[in-house]
């Protein structure tokens, strides 16, 4: 039979308390009637058959006031294609994720009562509070206090706080969130002896034999990305001709037509990896864009000149067809401002240009004021008037080249209004 002890302790407190005794198996029930003090105390096997007395119980069911105390996660070994990561750190906890994904920082609460208030607060955010279950933005509570942050960025890097306040107390965790980004390549540029080649939306660069060149492959990501440059799939050695540098540049001397290859720019992080190629063309340029230059509008008094460009061999400098430099990028025409000196007035020609006999003399041409602006704004316009004369009489006259004549009409006041 069972042999039950007294409870202990004997009295329960004022809040939730349990009490426990002890049960013992004894060899008959005759013995213990009989109050045999040598009756021996068998395995409790013995006593199978028989109902089991309790051992413990609740002796008061009132709640004891506790401060509260947060139950901080372990620390998991997680891949980086799972989200969170936790790491333990100083302060509290490093909660490590990829930019894109969703991420949750745990933060469950171990007891408390009366119920404890939770706060979180964003130091990243401009100090913005969150309480259990509400959310903002990107930001959500959930009532067991765990905080998830939809579509991570590099921005929302930093430290929160989460605080868990009642009538006996508080606690509070601080975490340092912080965000990897996956590599990408800015941009892919080419220099031909250190000036830029073009910006290469066609990844395509073409030189000629003996030139520098320098292909920059720029790059962005956190952890701050590793780069390596391969040929034709291989990793380039860099010794003789083929240097790097810290910027991402691939440096290649005295380029011979050998060189021609692809060339692929690797970057990679711990969470990612990306790459660009450039195809580099080395050969010899029979062809290329030359400037032509038109004449001046005027050769005084300010005028325009356009600037475009011609198709010409190379060796021989003689104009070819256009269509023979068609794989070169030709350079954009463009007007520009020529012959900005100002037209003589009459004292300085007939002082400058008057020599020897009024007959024999050479006409020149003579240039007014400009009439006052039609607008104080807004593009207005100006004219004036100009003459041939002989320089030694200022009467008008004939024989002055057409070419030489003054502008006569211009903008002023082209500013808004």
């Amino acid at each position: 039979m069972w042999k039950t002890n007294e409870w202990l302790p004997t009295s329960c407190r004022p809040c939730v308390d349990r009490q426990t005794r002890l049960i013992q198996c004894l060899e008959t029930a005759e013995d213990l009637a009989l109050g045999n003090k040598s009756t021996s105390i068998v395995k409790d096997v013995a006593c199978a058959g028989l109902s089991i007395p309790l051992k413990k119980r609740v002796c008061s069911e009132t709640l004891c006031p506790v401060a509260p105390r947060f139950r901080i996660p372990p620390e998991p070994a997680m891949p980086f294609d799972m989200s969170p990561i936790y790491n333990r750190y100083d302060l509290g906890q490093s909660v490590i994720s990829v930019e894109g994904r969703s991420l949750y920082v745990d933060a469950v609460l171990a007891e408390g009562y009366p119920k404890p208030t939770v706060t979180w607060l964003f130091d990243f955010d401009n100090g913005t509070e969150l309480g259990v279950g509400e959310s903002l933005d990107r930001y959500h509570v959930f009532e067991n206090g765990t905080l998830r942050i939809d579509d991570v960025r590099y921005e929302d890097q930093g430290l929160v706080e989460t605080t868990a306040i009642n009538s006996e107390g508080e606690d509070r965790v601080v975490f340092s969130i912080t965000i990897y980004v996956p590599p990408k390549i800015v941009s892919l540029k080419a220099y031909r002896n250190f000036k830029p080649v073009n910006v290469l939306l066609d990844p395509y660069v073409m030189v000629r034999p003996g030139d520098t060149v320098a292909m920059q492959c720029r790059i962005s990501g956190s952890p701050t990305p590793t780069y390596r440059w391969f040929r034709n799939g291989a990793p380039v050695i860099y010794e003789g001709r083929f240097k790097t540098d810290s910027a991402g540049c691939l440096i290649i001397m005295n380029v011979a037509k050998a060189d021609s290859d692809v060339y692929e720019c690797v970057a990679e992080n711990m969470v990612g990896v990306d790459r660009r190629s450039v195809s580099l063309d080395v050969k010899s340029l029979e062809r290329v864009w030359a400037r032509k230059y038109f004449p001046c509008s005027h050769e005084c008094g300010g005028g325009t000149q356009f600037i475009t460009s011609e198709c010409r061999n190379s060796v021989t400098k003689a104009k070819v067809n256009d269509s023979e430099c068609s794989e070169l990028p030709r350079p954009m025409s463009k007007r520009v401002k020529c012959n900005p000196r100002a037209c003589l007035d009459a004292e300085s020609i007939k002082n400058r240009l008057c020599t020897g006999n009024e007959k024999t003399v050479k006409p020149a041409w003579i240039a007014f004021e400009w009439s006052k602006c039609t607008k104080l704004c807004g593009r207005g316009k100006q004219k004036r008037l100009a003459k041939c004369v002989n320089p030694c009489t200022l009467r008008k006259t004939k024989g002055c080249a057409p070419s030489e004549k003054p502008l006569r009409h211009r903008r002023c006041n082209v500013f808004r209004c």
